[in-house]
C-alpha cells in the first residue's frame, strides 16, 4: 500500500508460504484443520526491507443431518492471510499495514460461514447459506488509490432452488443479499438474482 506521498511500500515475498492440512473422515461426517505460515511485507519506503510473521488456522466439518441432508461450516482466522481470502484475493493490499511508527505488521483477518442443504424430493435441493468477513486494518493501511483498502467487513445470506432433470444435469436459481462496510462507518448492499445449468463431463455418482 501507499499510506502517504512520501513513503512508500513495494510488497516481496521471500520464502515460500507454508501449509499442513489434517482431515478426520467417518460415513457421515468429516471434520478438518489447516494452518498456514507465511512472511509478508517488503521494501518500506528507504528504509529497506521489513518482514514480519503471518498466519492462519482453519477449521471446517460437514455433517449428514438426516437422509441427504447436510450441514457446512468453516471458520478462519489469522494475520496476514488475506490473499488466501476468496473475498478480497491476491493484490488486495491488505495482508499486511503500517503502524504510526512506520512499521510493518501484519492485518487480523477472520470469517466464517455455514450452509444447511435440504432435498425437497429425489430431484429437487435447496441451500441456505451465511457468509461473514472482516479486517482489521491499521489507519496507515487506507488509501483511496486502492479501495480495497478502505474494507472493513462483509456478510451476505443466500438461499437457492435446484432441480436435476438427469444424470449430470442441474438446473436452478439463487438469490444473494449483500453489504459492505468501509472503516470509515459507510456502507452499502445489493441483491443479486443468479441462474445456473450445469452438465457434468464426468459423472462421479453423487451429487
Amino acid at each position: 500500500t501507499t499510506p502517504t506521498n512520501t513513503l512508500n511500500v513495494t510488497a516481496t515475498s521471500p520464502i515460500p508460504d507454508f501449509v499442513t492440512r489434517y482431515r478426520y473422515q467417518q460415513d457421515r461426517f468429516h471434520v478438518q484443520t489447516a494452518w498456514l505460515f507465511r512472511s509478508v511485507g517488503g521494501f518500506v519506503g528507504a528504509t529497506g526491507e521489513e518482514q514480519v510473521l503471518g498466519w492462519g488456522g482453519m477449521l471446517s466439518a460437514a455433517a449428514r443431518v438426516y437422509g441427504k441432508d447436510n450441514i457446512v461450516f468453516q471458520v478462519a482466522g489469522g494475520e496476514g492471510i488475506a490473499r488466501y481470502i476468496l473475498d478480497l484475493g491476491s493484490g488486495s493490499g491488505l495482508d499486511a499495514g503500517l503502524t504510526s511508527a512506520g512499521k510493518v505488521v501484519a492485518l487480523p483477518t477472520y470469517g466464517a460461514y455455514v450452509a444447511y442443504q435440504h432435498f425437497w424430493a429425489e430431484r429437487w435441493r435447496s441451500t441456505a447459506t451465511y457468509g461473514y468477513l472482516k479486517v482489521n486494518s491499521t489507519d496507515l493501511a487506507q488509501t483511496s488509490a486502492n479501495p480495497t483498502t478502505l474494507f472493513s467487513h462483509t456478510q451476505y445470506p443466500e438461499a437457492n432452488l435446484m432441480y436435476r432433470p438427469g444424470a449430470g444435469f442441474t438446473v436452478g436459481a439463487a438469490v444473494l443479499w449483500g453489504q459492505h462496510e468501509l472503516k470509515d462507518g459507510s456502507r452499502g448492499d445489493a441483491v443479486r438474482l443468479n441462474f445456473v445449468l450445469q452438465y457434468d463431463l464426468v459423472n462421479l455418482g453423487n451429487w
